[in-house]
């Protein structure tokens, strides 16, 4: 058993805060971030259309106790509610665009943005109420009202590091090991990784990166990131990754069967609940912050080699294909392909936090994508600004009295992804007298 979870993965998450979320249930409510317990709160943006009733979910989301966060999509936060039957009670947190009900908060937050990627809750994390001034836990059978305040508090991973390791094959075990070397058989494969298909959550993702982590779905991209076009100006498919499902009930609409691993539950249904403990772990969506050097991953082992990244596959690749688009990628010989898959969660800290909170409150650049050397110029305004400082996710990177106060971006030095440029201004006794914040995405 690994004792970081108490069972391994019945129990909630148990470490230390790291930031809370707070959607208030109104139009126009904002919805905010605290990385201090709630005592200060950030606006990331507001809700468009806020619930009034919640829905019968699906069974699956079972796995994880009633008043937590089930799982986390691109475009979807799904919560459990508490209730007196054994019916599944859910609601629902929208990205901008998506259909909304009654049942859902729909959100003007994009798809695969703050709440949805970078500061998206983990499984179990709990879920409280704030009405009419007081905070607490969902009362039982809870229904949404005006003004409610939904807060979810996001805590730290378990403390002991773990890893779920797939055999793919057909009767290969799931694993779940801990950092002391426990290890626990949770699920069996049922149908292995075949082939790659085409899943719009995998664009921009990052080849290995965990896109979604629901109770009946793990969304895994097999493409780098932000590359459409060959060296030669020529659109390249941008859109590669796998699911791993629960056998049962298996998926519908998958893109491309090959590129579905089943996983059935092992021991006694009582004790497991109907599907495996794979689906229930609180793991982190892949945050896709340059600076975050510890993001949830999937590795591969080739023929049964040493682990390494996973490689770069574009869907859809069929199951005969598949030997030899991992041959082009890992420009080497393939004799059986993936026999192993990993998959290691992230672990985020509290400075990680506040720099994903700062840069969910920073307008984005409008010059859009930039490649190359770039120059940074500060539009220098307060009086009495004699030094500038240049400031790239929080580290310095330079120091400058001479006008026009420009800082050349090596930016493919740097990942590709949105980064952070802060330009403080200041006086020649050293007083800040301006700052400014400003996103900026790197796409080479």
């Amino acid at each position: 058993m690994l004792a970081a979870f108490g069972g391994p993965v019945r129990a909630q998450n148990t470490g230390a805060e790291l930031f809370r979320l707070r959607i208030v249930n109104r139009t126009t409510g904002a919805i905010q971030v605290s990385s201090d317990r709630g005592r200060l709160w950030e606006t990331i943006g507001e809700v468009r259309r806020p619930a009034s009733t919640v829905a019968i979910g699906p069974a699956v989301a079972a796995i994880v106790p009633a008043g937590t966060v089930a799982g986390v999509s691109s475009t979807t936060v799904l919560l459990r509610l508490p209730s007196k039957s054994a019916t599944v009670k859910t609601l629902r947190l929208l990205a901008a665009g998506q259909q909304a009900s009654n049942a859902t908060i729909l959100t003007d937050l994009p798809p695969g943005s703050a709440l949805f990627r970078f500061l998206a809750p983990t499984a179990r994390s709990p879920i409280l109420l704030e009405r009419d001034g007081k905070v607490g836990p969902l009362p039982t059978n809870y229904a949404p009202r005006l003004d409610d305040g939904i807060i979810i508090s996001v805590r730290e991973p378990p403390q002991d590091a773990y890893a779920v390791t797939i055999e793919n094959r057909k009767g290969g075990n799931v694993i779940l090991e801990g950092e002391a070397g426990d290890r626990q058989v949770i699920g069996k494969v049922r149908q292995p990784l075949r082939g790659i298909g085409r899943y719009a959550d995998c664009r921009q993702s990052g080849r290995g990166a965990v896109v979604a982590h629901t109770p009946s779905t793990i969304t895994v991209s097999t493409v780098s990131r932000l590359r459409f076009f060959d060296e030669n100006d020529q659109p390249v498919e941008s859109r590669g990754g796998f699911v791993i499902q629960p056998s049962e009930p298996a998926l519908r609409g998958t893109t491309h069967p090959a590129s579905q691993i089943l996983i059935e539950g092992v021991g006694d249904e009582d004790e497991r609940g109907p599907i495996s403990d794979l689906f229930g772990l609180p793991t982190p969506v892949s945050g896709l912050l340059p600076v975050d050097r510890t993001a949830t991953k999937v590795e591969v082992k080739i023929d049964g080699g040493d682990w390494e990244p996973m490689p770069n596959l574009r869907g859809t690749i069929n199951e005969d294909q598949l030997l030899a688009a991992l041959a082009k990628a890992l420009d080497r010989p393939v004799q059986r392909g993936i026999t192993h898959l990993r998959l290691v969660p992230g672990r985020p800290d509290l400075k990680l936090t506040r720099h994903a909170v700062r840069l969910a409150t920073t307008p984005p650049s409008v010059a859009g994508p930039q490649r190359g050397n770039v120059n940074i110029t500060a539009d220098v305004k307060g009086e009495g600004i004699t030094l500038v400082i240049f400031y790239l996710n929080g580290r310095q990177v330079l120091i400058t009295n001479q006008k026009p106060y420009t800082w050349r971006f090596p930016t493919t030095k740097f990942p590709n992804g949105e980064h952070l440029i802060e330009i403080r201004g200041q006086d020649e006794n050293g007083a800040v007298v301006n700052t400014v914040f400003t996103r900026l995405l790197v796409d080479n």
